[in-house]
């Protein structure tokens, strides 16, 4: 694979959430966690689609991503590196509601 030579930022949408929020806008779904698997695999699918670019900044917005389960998150930023090169400083970002963020949630959201 040939990075990109100006880096790009990443935005990861996790439209799940427990509760929907009164000012949110952006598209989000609760009660729809029986979705989140097949959503993950269509996700790493569509991150193969447009890999081959460096990678400055990953951001995971929402919904809440922090509603997904470790393995979940594994699989996503294993699909990220094997389709893109990521700046070894790269920013990694994940927003999260203190309810739903663990510190083995937290480690996925690193590796």
């Amino acid at each position: 694979m040939t990075p990109s030579p100006d880096p790009v930022g990443l935005y990861i949408h996790i439209p799940f959430c427990h509760a929907r929020c009164g000012y949110c806008d952006f598209v989000t779904f609760t009660g729809k966690e029986d979705k989140i698997d097949q959503y993950v695999t269509d996700l790493c699918e569509e991150i193969r689609l447009y890999g081959e670019q460096t990678i400055s900044t990953i951001f995971f917005g929402g919904g809440t991503p922090s509603v997904l389960e470790p393995r979940h998150l594994r699989k996503i930023f294993a699909s990220i590196h094997r389709h893109f090169h990521v700046d070894p400083k790269a920013e990694i970002t994940l927003e999260a509601n203190p309810e739903s963020i663990t510190l083995e949630k937290a480690r996925a959201s690193i590796a």
